[in-house]
């Protein structure tokens, strides 16, 4: 398992207690004859959900220490910030609680 959706199984469980976050999977597979199938929207962040305080929508990309955002992502969380959702960008389960709590995050 990559070392980012370990990251991601863990910021689900432990943030249960403060939001309700799903995983949205992008990517390119292929079928056993060998074509390509893409799944998902290029950008879209890989956790989204949402506060269970208040209900507000949530979107939280995960990366690794040393993980860096691609364009399409930073243009993504940067359109949902715009429309008031909670966004960040998380390498560990401590950020992720305080971008959910929308406390200040430094990466």
């Amino acid at each position: 398992m990559k070392q980012e959706t370990i990251i991601q199984n863990k910021i689900i469980v432990e943030c249960s207690d403060i939001a309700h976050l799903y995983n949205y999977t992008v990517g390119k597979f292929y079928t056993l004859d060998g074509r390509v199938i893409k799944i998902g929207i290029n950008g879209f962040s890989d956790l989204f959900g949402f506060r269970n305080s208040d209900n507000k929508t949530i979107f939280i990309e995960t990366k690794t220490p040393i993980g860096k955002l691609r364009k399409e992502q930073k243009q993504f969380l940067t359109a949902m910030k715009q429309k008031g959702n909670i966004v960040g960008v998380a390498r560990n389960t401590e950020q992720a609680r305080d971008i959910i709590l929308e406390k200040e995050v430094n990466n």
